[in-house]
């Protein structure tokens, strides 16, 4: 078992180092660099003519503009003329609270579609039941721990969970609390046990195979409904009206939101375990990659270059917006349902203005 968890961690460093240094080290725009091209050789130079009396003065030829491909002034950011601004705390946060104002009932209808998707998926949890037990857990029936350590013991020796916690079949099949078996030291919380115990049963109508494929295309929904919900929060942020099938209309992102995600996860961890800093830094800097990937079409390492591009310069006031942001959704909050609705979408909006701002300050001008 060591050996496992040594090769596991292993593994994972490995594929931190592998994500950091494709991520930092190649060029910007995710193209492979190409070798330099051997130098052709200059053709002999023609013979000079031979002067004349009083020649008319030559003037000097004019050296060649030679245009930056366009594609460079993309991936490597701005050129002097294009100068990248800092965003401002006041107008991102305005202009999502303008913009959440005016576009409130179709924002209003995409969190009632959300909310029911949310609440549908744990009801579902809640009647899987949980496959093991922990010592820790019998607390919720007796705070004393010697007690509890006990009533484990017990459930133990009952067959209603092995020695390693896991949930057994007896315990599964038990439906009615009469039938619960218990001594006479637990016999007082009869109810008090047999709810507690409920909760490790699986009470769905359908085995459980049904219920983990169920689950699977549930999972990949919700990817795509925090997609749509990226996508309407980009919408509402450029004065475009959203609406509820946008939602549903992303499933060609679920792979690159996929990877992009686990990239960005080993990214951020690896930054952690250098001593949580760096961490916090490359949460700032490639926190715009799923912007990328739903607006942009980039794939999970370009989009994370791109992050990197976009975000130079400002990584310490979105650091600073994001502060703000937590300290708005807190005080909505405590304005319960309505608060928290104003406050969730105007922080959304605000972060997909300020993704605008930076994209376009980065793109050539024309």
């Amino acid at each position: 078992m060591d050996m496992m968890l040594i090769l596991l961690i292993a593994v994972l460093l490995v594929g931190i180092g592998v994500t950091v240094f494709a991520v930092m080290n190649a060029d910007k725009d995710g193209a492979p660099v190409e070798p330099a091209k051997p130098a052709t050789p200059a053709a002999p130079k023609p013979p000079q003519p031979v002067p004349i009396i009083n020649p008319e003065p030559q003037r000097p030829a004019m050296a060649a503009v030679v245009e930056p491909p366009r594609q460079m002034l993309l991936s490597e950011g701005p050129t002097p003329e294009h100068s990248h601004e800092k965003i401002s705390y006041k107008e991102a946060i305005a202009h999502g609270w303008d913009m959440t104002r005016k576009y409130w009932l179709p924002l209003l209808m995409v969190t009632i579609i959300y909310v029911i998707f949310q609440v549908l998926g744990g009801v579902l949890q809640s009647q899987v039941g949980r496959s093991h037990m922990s010592r820790f857990e019998v607390a919720a029936v007796y705070k004393d721990r010697a007690r509890a350590d006990r009533f484990y013991l017990y459930l133990q020796q009952a067959g209603y969970i092995n020695k390693s916690g896991f949930v057994q079949s007896r315990l599964q099949d038990l439906t009615n609390p009469a039938d619960l078996a218990l001594s006479s030291d637990f016999a007082d919380k009869r109810t008090e046990i047999s709810n507690f115990l409920n909760s490790y049963r699986y009470r769905l109508p359908f085995p459980r195979p049904v219920f983990y494929l169920f689950s699977f295309g549930l999972w990949l929904l919700g990817i795509v409904m925090m997609a749509g919900y990226t996508k309407v929060s980009l919408l509402a942020a450029r004065d475009e009206q959203p609406s509820v099938p946008e939602l549903f209309n992303n499933w060609n992102r679920v792979i690159p939101l996929l990877l992009g995600g686990l990239c960005y996860g080993l990214v951020v961890l690896g930054g952690f375990i250098l001593l949580i800093i760096p961490g916090i830094i490359f949460m700032i800097m490639f926190q715009m990659y799923m912007y990328l990937i739903i607006d942009k079409g980039l794939g999970p390492i370009a989009s994370l270059k791109r992050s990197r591009v976009i975000t130079k310069g400002n990584r310490g006031r979105l650091g600073v917006l994001g502060l703000l942001l937590i300290l708005v959704n807190l005080a909505g909050f405590l304005c319960l349902v309505v608060g928290l609705f104003l406050t969730i979408w105007t922080s959304a909006i605000a972060m997909a203005y300020v993704y605008d701002r930076l994209e376009h300050d980065f793109s050539p001008q024309t």
